[in-house]
This record gives structure tokens, sequence and C-alpha cells, in this order.
């Protein structure tokens, strides 16, 4: 009998480890495309076939074999991403996970649009603001969330995040303000932050007379939501104050949408009726025709016109708040042209439709 046949019936096999190898991996892939990345799976399989990599390492729940080759990182985390990353593994079987496509804009999708205009970061970047804005989302139990977008700042930038909270706190300001959560310039809530995946802070909120006073100077910000806002003109507040006006401006006048997209709700009555839009079921989308207007008559405006006096709601005027504003109705602005005697004012709209 050669040596290789012989046994020692009173050796016991010793327990082998659980690998981590190639079939364990791509059942965790699979697992994780269909949880939570349906909709950007394809799009973003390598990085996540790392996270789930990194993500499996990090937990514990399998064990490397030493003659496995390690995988370089795509790109590099800083210390509080890691626990950001693993504190989401950790939680990846809440039920809550499943439900936040339902209420999360699809940036990755977004992304694809801003590439198109020109302006877009690094696929890491937005991979990240999507990790940022999931974790915004489950812990301060938001009903609709977006990205907003970013401002430069003189010593660091701003990433801002848009929500509407589903609970709002009790609150007691002045009468003459609008509160959070209603129609106004407090309706949407703000999260802002220097460093994506670090600490976000939510804006506080504002009055009509600082959004009256941030239209008397320009500023350009300095990054510190606490600094002491300098010009020349007085500011009642600090640079989060001035930043949340500023995003407030822009979010009014810039965002449109197609004639006819919304509607007023025939659901509100009393003192909210003709404040509320709603999506519009039995809308068509217009023809082409009708969307390259230079005049824009296919467009309006999505959120209700500021007034002069920093309100949305003027209790002045009839119809109290000016929604589904077309943007051919804007005034516009006059420019001069020729010279000496001959010089001639000539109206210009704000907005020009062409194509490219």
């Amino acid at each position: 009998m050669s040596t290789e046949e012989e046994k020692n019936p009173e050796e016991k096999p010793q327990p082998q480890k659980k690998i981590y190898d190639c079939t364990q991996h791509l059942k965790e892939l699979v697992k994780e495309i269909a949880t939570v990345h349906r909709q950007d799976g394809y799009d973003n399989l390598e990085r996540i076939s790392q996270f789930v990599r990194e993500k499996n390492t990090k937990l514990d729940n399998f064990q490397f074999e030493q003659q496995v080759p390690q995988i370089k990182r795509t790109f590099q985390l800083t210390p509080i991403e890691e626990k950001v990353l693993t504190d989401f593994a950790k939680n990846r079987n809440n039920k809550k996970v499943k439900l936040i496509e339902n209420y999360m804009e699809d940036i990755i999708a977004q992304s694809k649009l801003f590439e198109w205009g020109g302006i877009s970061f690094s696929d890491e970047e937005w991979y990240k603001i999507r990790m940022a804005m999931k974790k915004i989302l489950l812990d301060n139990n938001c009903e609709f969330l977006r990205f907003f977008g970013k401002i430069y700042g003189i010593n660091s930038d701003y990433y801002i995040i848009q929500g509407i909270l589903k609970d709002y706190p009790m609150q007691n300001p002045p009468i003459h303000e609008e509160v959070r959560g209603n129609e106004g310039i407090n309706r949407y809530t703000f999260w802002v932050s220097n460093s994506i995946l670090e600490a976000w802070y939510e804006l506080p909120d504002i009055t009509h007379q600082q959004i009256v006073e941030s239209r008397r100077f320009k500023y350009i910000f300095t990054g510190d939501l606490t600094s002491k806002v300098k010009s020349f003109v007085p500011f009642s507040g600090k640079e989060m104050h001035l930043l949340k006006c500023q995003i407030i401006r822009i979010l009014h006048s810039s965002c449109i949408c197609p004639k006819g997209l919304y509607k007023i709700s025939e659901n509100f009555k009393d003192q909210l009726e003709g404040k509320i839009t709603e999506y519009d079921e039995e809308y068509k989308s217009p023809s082409f025709e009708e969307m390259k207007s230079p005049e824009g008559e296919g467009w309006i405006h999505e959120h209700a016109y500021i007034y002069p006096n920093g309100k949305v709601i003027d209790p002045s005027i009839e119809t109290q708040v000016d929604r589904l504003k077309g943007i051919n109705e804007d005034e516009g602005y006059k420019v001069k042209e020729g010279e000496g005697e001959n010089v001639e004012e000539k109206d210009m709209k704000f907005w020009k439709v062409k194509l490219k």
C-alpha cells in the first residue's frame, strides 16, 4: 500500500475558513443591485462592485485568502468617508433603504443632463453626493429630496441639497413671516456642506426683509456659514442667511417647466386657495414648434414670483400669489443702442429660446 493511501482514523478534518471568492462576490453584487441600485446598477457596475467588496471586508463577514490579490481603489476616501460607507453597509438590510428611490431624485440620471449642458462633476463625486443624500433622507424623515447645486466660495465651496420634510417642528414665527413647510420663501429645507460626506448643516429660516436686503448688493461667499456679511449695505443676518436668500432667489427665478404641466389645486380653500399647484393628470406634451418659440410662450415659472417686498404671498393683491406665470410675461430690461443723438432704448427679455 502506498503512503498516499495511508490515513490516520484519529485525525479529524479541520474546519475551513469561509473564503470570499468570486462566486460569493457575484452573489453579493447581484443582491446589492437588486435591492438598492435598480436604477443605476449598469452605469455604476464597477464602482458598486468595489463598494460591495469593501463592505464585506469592513463587516468581517468573510475572510480573504492570502493568495487572493488585492485590488487597488479607484478613488481615495478620507477616514470620515470610510465611516459613512461602513455605517451605511451595516444598515443595508434596513427596510427603509428599499424606500429611498421612491422619495429621492435619481442623481445619476440627472448628472447626464448636466453633462449635456457642459457642467458636471466626476463620477466619483456624483456617487458620493448620492450617498450623502441617502443619509440625509433617512436621518431627517424627508418626503422629497434633490440635489440643488454647488456655489463657489473664497475659502471653500457649498454643496446644496433641497428637500421637503414630512413633519415640521412646532414654530412660533412672527405673524407677518412665511413659515416653513407652507407656501412662501421658507417652503423648502436646504442642507449645505463644504465636503460631501462630512457634516451637513440645515440652513435657518429667513425673513422677507433679508430677501429685500440681499437684492441691494453683490457678495462673494467665504465658505463659512457663521461669518459676518461685510458689505456697504447692512444685512440683518450672517452668511448662512444670505446663502439661503440667494438660493431662494435662484430657485424662484430660474426653474421653468412646460406650460400646462401644473394646475392650481382645487382641494384647498379659504386662505390656501390659488396658492398650491399639483401635476395635471391630463397634461399632454406640446409640439416641438410650440416649445421652440423665441418668445418662450410654451414655458412657465415652476415657483411663485417673489414680490419687491420679499414675499411670495402679498395680501395687497387679489390673487395673493402669482402662480403659473409665463416667462414671456417677465418685464425684462432695457438696453441702449447707438451713439450720440441716435441712442435708442430697446426692450430685452430675460429668457430666450434657441436651438443648438
